[in-house]
């Protein structure tokens, strides 16, 4: 916990220091190629996709101008689906309930599993970046 000063209020308030966010959703990933259809135009699934996630996304805060890094665990049930589709369409929907930019990401771990058809998930976190970016 931390005191910040809140300007509304003009008084000193006990806040949460960021740690991480993260949770299970019951949700089909959607691949980067059904997301878009022809030049960068949001397709029906995305329209579905998006509104299903932000359903079901918990209520939270992840900081503004922070680095961050987010691992990510697609259950699904083709084995021809690329795990690194389901990412950006996610992350979308990720800036988008918490309004922050995912340039603020600088690690990015991408697991697949395959799981029977209807049981398809993603398991998310975002936490703070504390690692030196590796310059090999």
């Amino acid at each position: 916990m931390i005191n910040k000063f809140n300007q509304g209020t003009g008084k000193k308030e006990r806040v949460r220091k960021f740690s991480s966010l993260s949770s299970k959703l019951e949700v089909k990933p959607l691949s980067v190629n059904k997301a878009y259809t022809g030049r960068k135009r949001r397709s029906v699934w995305l329209k579905g996709y998006t509104t299903q996630v932000l359903n079901n996304l918990p209520e939270g805060e992840i900081p503004k101008g922070v680095n961050l890094e987010i691992i990510l665990h697609f259950g699904v049930s083709s084995k021809s689906s690329d795990a690194d589709n389901c990412v950006k369409p996610f992350l979308d929907c990720l800036q988008t309930k918490y309004g922050f930019n995912d340039n603020q990401f600088y690690h990015v771990d991408v697991y697949k599993k395959i799981v029977n058809k209807g049981e398809e998930y993603i398991r998310w976190m975002v936490k703070k970046y504390n690692g030196a970016i590796d310059e090999r």
